[in-house]
C-alpha cells in the first residue's frame, strides 16, 4: 500500500522528531531507566501518544 500525503506527513514529523528529540538522549534513558516528562508531553502535543 502507498502511503498517501497525510501518511507520508505523519511519518515523516514523527521521524523528525525522533531523531531531533528522542535519539540523542536515548542512551542515557535507556541507563537510567526512564524518560524525561517534557519528551512525553511533547509527543501528546504532537499527536503521537494516542497511535
Amino acid at each position: 500500500m502507498i502511503p498517501n500525503e497525510d501518511q507520508t506527513q505523519i511519518r515523516d514529523m514523527a521521524r523528525d522528531f525522533a531523531r531531533g528529540e528522542i535519539a540523542p538522549h536515548a542512551q542515557a534513558w535507556e541507563k537510567a531507566g526512564w524518560i524525561d516528562d517534557a519528551l512525553v508531553a511533547k509527543m501528546g502535543e504532537l499527536g503521537l501518544l494516542g497511535m
